[in-house]
């Protein structure tokens, strides 16, 4: 697939704006496309270049846009975007539910100021809630299983643009992910911040970079160890 880049320089206000406004549709049609991969003949490398430039040019138009003194209006989802990239040097903990079986796994990172600390749980089962027929867990903090640099953490999340996930992930009919897809499988991201905001995200489909997210802290092996246990 070829990209040409625009020459922004040359570009009118309004030819600038028409070029966001198209890259946006083609950012929103790449990840389209990857969350519903198992479904549809199409060559993957294609879409994540795809992915990858439309960003590069977008932020492209923007600055130039910005060097002219005109400001750009974000729409909603992109400040609900932006926000997220900008408050994530103020991470305090993440906590990671996944798994298609009760007990799921459970994972906590925690932040100080050079290190994320990677904690697992026991889960105990201790009684079925009649109404409901759910679990009820205690969840008991077991170990550290792995310690990393947290700016490398953070850099690596950037990279991911998770602000851009919808909150929930409800639909399973066409995933991305085919041996997920035959499973009861669900999840729950959870991220709290040192002012007190916390953000959560869940499903049982996942975005199309949910487990690229996993493997930051190498969880995906022991996430489906959980399930077979």
């Amino acid at each position: 697939m070829l990209f040409i880049e625009p020459k922004y320089k040359d570009l009118t206000v309004e030819q600038l704006k028409t070029t966001i406004r198209s890259c946006i549709r083609e950012i929103n049609k790449a990840k389209k496309t990857l969350e519903t991969i198992s479904c549809i003949l199409i060559n993957i490398e294609d879409a994540e270049a795809s992915l990858w430039v439309n960003r590069e040019f977008k932020e492209e138009a923007i600055r130039e846009l910005e060097s002219r003194g005109i400001a750009y209006e974000y729409t909603k989802k992109e400040l609900k975007a932006k926000e997220f990239q900008e408050k994530l040097p103020m991470l305090k903990k993440i906590t990671i539910e996944a798994g298609d079986e009760e007990p799921k796994g459970l994972y906590t990172v925690i932040f100080d100021n050079q290190k994320a600390y990677v904690y697992d749980y026991i889960i105990h089962c201790i009684d079925y809630d009649v109404p409901t027929n759910l679990p009820t867990r205690k969840a008991e903090k077991n170990k550290i299983i792995k310690v990393i640099d947290k700016e490398y953490v953070i850099k690596e999340i950037e990279k991911l643009y998770i602000g851009e996930w919808k909150n929930s992930y409800p639909n399973k009919s066409c995933s991305h992910n085919e041996e997920s897809s035959t499973k009861k499988w669900d999840w729950r991201i959870k991220f709290a911040y040192s002012d007190g905001m916390q953000k959560t995200f869940s499903g049982i489909d996942e975005p199309y970079n949910f487990y690229d997210f996993i493997e930051i802290f190498e969880l995906l092996d022991l996430i489906w160890q959980d399930d077979e246990e």
